[in-house]
């Protein structure tokens, strides 16, 4: 019994130093921007055109993780100004988890959730101004539920109910507020 418990603490211990290895080594790995190259989602080195795994900056700070030249986690972009541009996380190269887009001046302009490349989940938008654009909800990367879109003044200007993008029943409004049309629509 002793035996076995002494490999099972080898074996734990083996892979723990890999597991770390593997981590500290994949984390170290740094890499320029202009040394790098983007190719059908892919990251390349440039003076070898080999996958890299690694982080990728530039003079703003940390762009992404990337393993095996696919892009692993949070990664960020910005204007030439400085300011945000877009976060987006990611999962085996594929958009996955909390999204948000700025305009260059550091107005949030839209949020949400992808899930495998697909929008998923509450998404909002706003205008330029600050005021709220669009709430909308959607499944497997069609909208579903409720669609609320709103003036650029801030008032209301329609409300639809989606189910797998299209447009079950909704609702318009005049800038005042006053109805415009109501209905119902045939599923296809």
């Amino acid at each position: 019994m002793k035996f076995i418990l002494e490999v099972m603490k080898i074996k734990s211990l083996i892979f723990l130093l890999s597991f770390f290895y593997y981590h500290f080594s994949y984390a170290q790995n740094r890499y320029e921007e202009d040394r790098v190259v983007l190719d059908h989602d892919t990251m390349f080195l440039k003076k070898d055109m080999h996958k890299i795994s690694g982080t990728v900056y530039n003079k703003h700070g940390d762009i992404g993780n990337f393993y095996q030249g696919l892009r692993e986690g949070l990664h960020k972009e910005w204007f030439r100004n400085g300011n945000i541009k877009d976060e987006i996380t990611y999962k085996n190269g594929m958009k996955n988890g909390e999204f948000r887009y700025w305009d260059d001046k550091g107005q949030l302009l839209k949020e949400g959730h992808y899930l495998n490349d697909s929008l998923d989940g509450f998404i909002k938008e706003w205008y330029h101004n600050g005021n709220i654009k669009l709430e909308v909800h959607y499944k497997n990367g069609k909208m579903h539920g409720l669609r609320t879109e709103w003036y650029k003044s801030g008032h209301k200007w329609s409300e639809q109910q989606m189910e797998n993008g299209y447009v079950i029943s909704g609702r318009h409004f005049y800038n005042d507020g006053t109805e415009i049309t109501h209905g119902n629509f045939l599923k296809h």
